[in-house]
């Protein structure tokens, strides 16, 4: 496998979390076809706000 493409948008200054509260993960498939995937995943705090969301397209090489 190979990163195509990524990209991470930061969305909360990561020095107005406090150190250790947990993050809740999300991940889907946006779509995935000839051996190329699209991915979202995001990182959400206990309160509701989004703190970083990432995209990455990845090639299966075989």
């Amino acid at each position: 496998m190979a990163t195509v493409n990524f990209a991470a948008h930061l969305l909360v200054n990561p020095d107005s979390l406090p150190a250790g509260e947990p993050l809740i993960f999300e991940s889907f498939l946006l779509g995935a076809d000839a051996g190329f995937t699209s991915e979202t995943r995001r990182l959400w705090t206990g309160d509701g706000r989004l703190v970083v969301e990432n995209l990455q397209s990845i090639a299966l090489i075989q």
